[in-house]
């Protein structure tokens, strides 16, 4: 049933007469008014609001059977003196001025002297003593209870409940709309717990504790969702497509068999065990994913038992997704050989650790009050952020396992829109995070896919995003299938290897993109990679799984422009000696990228030249976060020195513009937007390369203040020479330049303990900030 509109409300108010108690007429003029009642119309699956009072004999039940409202109804029948109530976790601890309730209700009782009453009662914290307004409703009755209750000043809530009471007689009603409505007093703009309920559920819009931003003007249209009407809810027919012969799929049963003989390998989850178990239908499967699930949920509830706060909030919540996947896969998949104790225990945990996910102001576990294990809210608005990943596959998964219509609504109101606006913006597909971080999206598109198969909603910018992600990553392999472009922090290892992640993102981006182009030259880059058809790691088997529909065909293209993410690649040929470059200047604006605008990458059988970090022990250097790191100096940019130090790049977008040839490239960068809080050190800094095989002409002009020196650098990987006037040699790199400059080597470990090797050529120019050098590669 949908809920009941404020125009609906209205309309029941003037026709019927509400019964009312209250001790004083004037009241707190209320800022804003919430209905705390979940699925007021008992039409979604899940634990109805009405539950028995203690008696064994009494049924609660939805029924599709002449509904007083809407598709279904709660179907009550009730011993003499038997009662059920409704009492939302929503209510407790608010600070209120006003309850409202309304309650439609039919009597359909066969008893001739059957009798019922419907109350709503409210307790205020610290007292024992309930307020309460009661209807009595006669045999084939059919009415709206309604009732309101007072305060002169506000109060806090300890529980406020509907109850329908069997006075007379055994009863047998029909329940429908079920509402309670809170008025809250006047608030600022600041969040204070004290005066909130405990999350449960979705963020009040209305509440200065809401963190959520509320797009507008998005070009996101929420679809009507077609949800299966029988379980499992929760799809997972891709997973099932490879046979039982094929290699992977042989790798994937011993590694879970493996895991229910004891011996689990290194990240193996309950998530997996399910989707064995959907290949197979092997009840082995789903009991093992289901004790498993289990014993998480009860070292959870014992950490919250202790006053802790249970693993899954760890990390400003970054693991919650996989968590509450392996919850959701288990409760959907084993629902019916669930206990009724194992369904209550597993919604209370999911659906505590997603109401805290979502108001971080006011998370909290157990009986603590509001806001006392509030954490950060980090990512929950930034779409283009790992952790963000996460919380969406949280919500999606949760909200479809349970038939929550509400989280639903949440995401297609609050969420959807922020993912389409952010990503309609990322031409070329790839990551603003870098390529270490970047992976992450394999999660993304993976949930754009669950989505899509769960609701038939199609998320059609994230869907554009990986089809255009897969030439994204083609093109930032390099010409030996066996690396890739290092932008931003290298999160797994330094080097940027191609692994099992990679792999898979790219799988799952191909998901996106059945039977075009496009899935073909990723089934091509899968198959000519360096990465084992079988993973690497066990535990990446599953996403292996996934078969996209194309034809192999090898890419033609030689460059690629993904503007989005400000990154240009390029390269002589596709034969494994063809040479390669990358060049970044576009939108720095994600923790996890580096001072690296304008940087470029030159790769030639080898790194020729490419960003220091990749020799670092933490695959951070760059990030420009204090002392040790090297901050702009890790790059192969301009440097521009100060008397305190190295200038900084701050957060803006600089810009670039590529002109693609057979096999060569030019790119004009400008980036001076990256400097322009620098207060007059760099006042602009323009790039231009001249890419060919083999062969690299850099120029680059800037204006800078009086004091500030600035310093072209390039980052390679062995003890540079200095040959005659002019000349250095690196390796097979060969580099000229005005004799004029001067000339500093620089031994990167020596400068840094967190570097293992590298070097650095500097150059200056005492007669001004322009340079020009070429770069051959012998």
């Amino acid at each position: 049933m949908r809920l009941i509109s404020g125009l609906v409300v209205a309309l029941l108010a003037s026709a019927l007469v509400p019964v009312t108690s209250s001790a004083h007429a004037d009241v707190v003029t209320p800022a804003r008014t919430v209905q705390v009642v979940t699925d007021p119309g008992f039409e979604h699956a899940g634990t109805p609001c009405f539950r028995p009072a203690a008696h064994s004999r009494t049924r609660v039940a939805r029924t599709p059977r002449h509904p007083l409202h809407g598709r279904r109804s709660l179907d009550v029948r009730l011993p003499a003196h038997a009662a059920v109530s409704c009492a939302p976790a929503g209510a407790v601890r608010r600070s209120i001025t006003r309850v409202a309730g309304a309650l439609r209700i039919r009597d359909v009782s066969t008893a001739r002297r059957a009798r019922l009453t419907a109350c709503l009662r409210v307790v205020p914290l610290g007292s024992s003593t309930p307020r309460s307004a009661c209807t009595r409703v006669d045999r084939h009755h059919h009415t709206v209870a309604r009732a309101t209750l007072r305060w002169p000043a506000p109060v806090r809530v300890a529980s406020a409940r509907w109850t329908v009471t069997a006075v007379r007689g055994a009863v047998r009603v029909l329940l429908d709309d079920a509402t309670i409505r809170l008025s809250l007093p006047a608030v600022s703009d600041t969040c204070d717990p004290a005066l909130e309920a405990a999350p449960a559920g979705p963020p009040d819009a209305s509440s200065p504790c809401n963190d959520n931003e509320l797009p507008t003007g998005s070009d996101y249209a929420p679809a009507t969702l077609h949800l299966r009407t029988a379980r499992p809810f929760i799809p997972l027919d891709d997973y099932t497509v490879a046979p039982a012969s094929d290699p992977v799929a042989q790798r994937f049963t011993a590694y879970v068999d493996r895991a229910l003989a004891g011996d689990p390998d290194y990240g193996y989850g309950a998530a997996d065990a399910v989707v064995q178990y959907a290949r197979t239908h092997q009840a082995k499967y789903l009991d093992s994913a289901i004790a498993d699930v289990d014993r998480r949920v009860a070292d959870a509830d014992r950490a919250i038992a202790q006053g802790e706060a249970p693993e899954i909030a760890g990390d400003s919540y970054l693991e919650v997704g996989p968590d509450l996947e392996e919850l959701a896969l288990a409760y959907d998949w084993g629902f019916s050989r669930l206990t009724p104790g194992q369904r209550r225990r597993w919604r209370t945990y999911g659906g505590q650790a997603l109401s805290n996910l979502w108001s971080p102001q006011l998370a909290t576990w157990g009986r603590a009050p509001a806001g006392s294990f509030a954490w950060s809210g980090w990512s929950i608005n930034n779409p283009g952020n790992n952790y963000n990943f996460s919380f969406i596959q949280a919500t999606q998964l949760w909200s479809l396992a349970t038939g929550d219509r509400a989280w639903m609504r949440f995401l297609q109101t609050y969420k959807f829109p922020l993912l389409t606006d952010y990503y309609e913006q990322l031409d070329g597909g790839g990551s603003r995070e870098g390529t270490g971080y970047g992976t992450a999206q394999t999660r993304l598109w993976a949930n754009a896919r669950t989505w899509r198969e769960a609701t038939g909603e199609h998320l059609a910018a994230v869907e554009a995003h990986a089809r255009a992600s897969v030439d994204y990553w083609i093109h930032a392999t390099v010409p030996t299938l066996d690396h890739f472009a290092p932008f931003g922090d290298l999160s797994r290892v330094s080097v940027p290897e191609l692994y099992d992640y990679q792999e898979n993102l790219v799988r799952e981006a191909a998901m996106a993109a059945p039977g075009t182009p496009a899935a073909g030259r990723a089934l091509w880059w899968i198959s000519h990679n360096s990465v084992p058809d079988t993973m690497a790691n066990s535990f990446n088997l599953r996403a292996a799984l996934l078969r996209p529909n194309g034809t192999p065909t090898a890419p033609s293209a030689t460059t690629y422009a993904a503007t989005g993410v400000g990154q240009f690649f390029a390269r002589s040929s596709w034969v494994e000696d063809a040479t390669w470059l990358s060049v970044i200047a576009g939108p720095y604006d994600e923790s996890h990228a580096h001072e690296e605008q304008g940087a470029f990458t030159l790769y030639d059988g080898t790194w020729q030249s490419v960003t220091a970090n990749i020799w670092s022990h933490s695959g951070l250097q760059g990030v420009g976060d204090g002392d040790g790191d090297l901050g702009t100096g890790a790059s192969s940019i301009l440097r521009f020195d100060t008397a305190d130090g190295p200038v900084p790049q701050r957060n803006a977008t600089s810009s670039m513009t590529a002109t693609p040839g057979a096999g060569t490239a030019t790119v004009h960068a400008d980036l001076s937007p990256a400097y322009a809080g620098s207060e007059g050190a760099v006042t602009s800094w323009t790039r231009d390369l001249s890419f060919a095989a083999d062969h690299l002409a850099v120029q680059d002009h800037c204006a800078v203040g009086s004091a500030v020196t600035p310093v072209w650098q390039l980052q390679v990987p062995v003890e540079p020479t200095v040959g005659a006037p002019g000349e250095i040699t690196a390796g097979d790199l060969h580099v000229t330049f005005d004799p004029s400059y001067d000339v500093q080597l620089v031994d990167l470990h020596a400068l840094e303990d967190d570097l293992i090797s590298g070097w650095r050529i500097e150059l200056r120019n005492a007669s001004g900030c322009d340079f020009s050098v070429d770069l051959d590669v012998l």
